[in-house]
């Protein structure tokens, strides 16, 4: 979800993309290739007995069904070091579309780890909850964008305060991995987890992303920041995934270096998700852009053990899909009755 923001211009992001179920967006993404999405590690955490989710691209408003394509027979491997349990560090997960897009803009991909710097200007943008502290969050069908400010992660790690009457903090949690925003009364929230967070330039070719929408506590708490996923830390993998699945890579990745033995072959996606809707993520960081929050606010514990007290106080992006480790089918399962209204 994106709090305070304002409608982003038709086609000035022609790279966003969302993942549907149901007619409804749950995450977002970017094309970084022709048939390549960039989303949340958690958004591809996949639960058997689901029905399979949708790839859109190039709508705008999410009820102009007759704009865009959709992808059906995606598949997506997240990144190999992502734990849902282990507080949604290296949040990454790539989505391999059947065929290639008919878009001719893909977003650049930074690779810089001085890249952002603190106080530096970051955009993002998404299809998610406008207002969280409604008993039935709206969702917006127009993507809504909004600006924040980068803040160290050191000063990120020491943040702490009340969140729906448990004390917090962010110590603990904030990893080289990750980027800190923040903004008053400015967020992401449930559902606009795994979109993209930008280098905003003079247009759609100049954009950079330096970040995947991942967790936090809260939507604009104007506590807590949004906490996404630095691309920088991933690059390589990313690089090495897409040089040796997709039929069209970037030039800019220089795939010529690999080995071209390894192509980009749809039929046999080993180590992946199937298209799948996602389960509900039970790490500390609560992805509030993906689901609506659980009761238990408290930010989860590095262990499986303690997976169960997880708070879903989801925040921009990953963490929103919260949910405990215990029998994530049924959790799902019950979530999506009360997510969608089933």
């Amino acid at each position: 979800m994106i709090i305070g923001g304002s409608e982003a211009s038709d086609s000035r992001y022609p790279y966003a993309a969302y993942l549907m179920y149901d007619n409804s967006p749950f995450c977002g993404g970017s094309l970084i290739a022709s048939d390549v999405v960039l989303s949340a590690g958690h958004c591809l955490t996949m639960t058997e007995g689901v029905q399979p989710y949708t790839v859109v691209i190039g709508r705008h408003n999410v009820t102009h069904t007759d704009e865009g394509e959709e992808f059906t027979n995606a598949w997506g491997i997240p990144h190999p070091d992502y734990n849902l349990y282990k507080g949604d560090d290296n949040d990454f997960g790539l989505i391999f579309l059947p065929n290639r897009t008919q878009q001719d803009t893909i977003v650049r991909l930074n690779k810089d780890d001085d890249v952002p710097i603190d106080g530096q200007m970051l955009t993002y943008f998404g299809w998610g909850v406008t207002d969280q502290n409604s008993t039935d969050p709206p969702v917006s069908d127009v993507p809504l964008e909004i600006e924040r400010a980068t803040i160290s992660n050191e000063k990120c790690s020491a943040i702490d305060g009340v969140y729906m009457g448990h004390n917090e903090t962010y110590n603990g949690y904030i990893t080289d991995n990750m980027i800190c925003t923040f903004a008053f009364d400015k967020d992401s929230c449930q559902r606009d987890s795994g979109g993209p967070e930008i280098v905003k330039g003079s247009n759609a070719t100049t954009d950079l992303q330096v970040g995947v929408i991942s967790w936090g506590l809260g939507c604009a708490t104007n506590i807590f920041p949004g906490v996404s996923a630095r691309i920088s830390k991933a690059y390589e993998w990313i690089r090495t995934e897409v040089c040796n699945r997709s039929a069209e890579p970037p030039s800019d990745f220089e795939c010529q270096t690999f080995n071209e033995a390894n192509a980009y072959n749809n039929s046999d996606p080993t180590t992946t998700f199937p298209n799948a809707i996602p389960t509900l993520s039970s790490s500390p960081s609560a992805n509030k852009n993906d689901v609506d929050e659980e009761e238990s606010p408290s930010p989860s514990p590095n262990s499986n053990e303690n997976a169960a007290e997880v708070s879903t106080a989801a925040k921009s992006g990953t963490s929103s899909c919260i949910a405990t480790a215990i029998d994530g089918k049924i959790q799902v399962m019950v979530m999506l009755l009360l997510w969608f209204g089933l």
